[in-house]
């Protein structure tokens, strides 16, 4: 049987993703991304309204296969607010939207899918934005 028969589509996995982030933060505008470098990621930044609301993107990197977990998939979750003048204030806010994908998502389960935080980190996208990406690992059984 294909690995498909026993686990989540990856779309269905990045909906778990976005459904988890949209209920813990309604107001935040979330975005998925599958694309294959961040060159088109960086082009869109620009179209989200980042003064108005935090933006979270969720980003599918790939995933491994074996036997237990099925699969490993890896997303992330980048949180960026765009700088109004004051960049430390900013990144007080984007470090506390770290915080707020982390409640949201670490050690979470649906149905035979375990998500769990790996690492985060600052993301340099330039003068004007402050962001972070947290790292979490799919466990698909």
């Amino acid at each position: 049987m294909p690995v498909t028969d026993y686990i989540k589509t990856t779309e269905n996995l990045l909906a778990v993703f976005t459904s988890k982030l949209t209920t813990a933060q309604p107001t935040w505008t979330i975005r998925t991304y599958s694309g294959s470098g961040y060159e088109d990621l960086f082009k869109m930044i620009p179209e989200l309204d980042a003064l108005t609301n935090p933006v979270a993107i969720v980003i599918y990197s790939g995933s491994d296969y074996k036997n237990d977990p099925r699969r490993t998939a890896r997303v992330s979750v980048m949180v960026v607010r765009e700088n109004a003048g004051d960049v430390e204030a900013e990144k007080i806010t984007a470090r506390a939207m770290l915080d707020s994908v982390l409640a949201a998502l670490d050690e979470h389960i649906d149905g035979t899918v375990f998500i769990r935080a790996v690492s985060d980190s600052s993301a340099d996208l330039g003068e004007g934005l402050a962001a972070y990406i947290v790292e979490f690992e799919a466990l698909d059984r």
